[in-house]
C-alpha cells in the first residue's frame, strides 16, 4: 500500500498542468448585445460570445493547475 501511494505520488507529479481553454470572459470580442432583449422573435442573447454559439467560450474546461500529492517523510522512507 504504502510502495503503491509512493508510485502514484511520482507519477502525479510529472504531469505538466498547462493545458487551458478560454471561458467567455476570455475570448475576445462579444461586447455588445447581438440583437434587443425584446421584439425579434428571436431567443435572448447577451454576447456573441456565450458557450452556445460558435465562437463562443468553453464552459468547464481545462485550466493549468499544479498536482501534488503528499506523502509523510517516514512513509516515504519505508517506501
Amino acid at each position: 500500500s504504502l510502495i503503491h501511494k509512493d508510485i502514484l505520488r511520482h507519477q502525479i507529479s510529472q504531469k505538466q498542468g498547462t493545458v487551458s481553454t478560454k471561458t467567455r470572459s476570455e475570448v475576445r470580442g462579444g461586447g455588445r448585445k447581438p440583437w434587443q432583449q425584446k421584439g425579434t422573435g428571436r431567443a435572448r442573447a447577451g454576447s456573441n460570445r456565450s458557450p452556445l454559439w460558435k465562437g463562443g467560450g468553453v464552459i468547464f474546461g481545462p485550466k493549468p493547475k499544479n498536482t501534488v500529492q503528499k506523502l509523510n517523510k517516514k512513509e516515504r522512507k519505508l517506501a
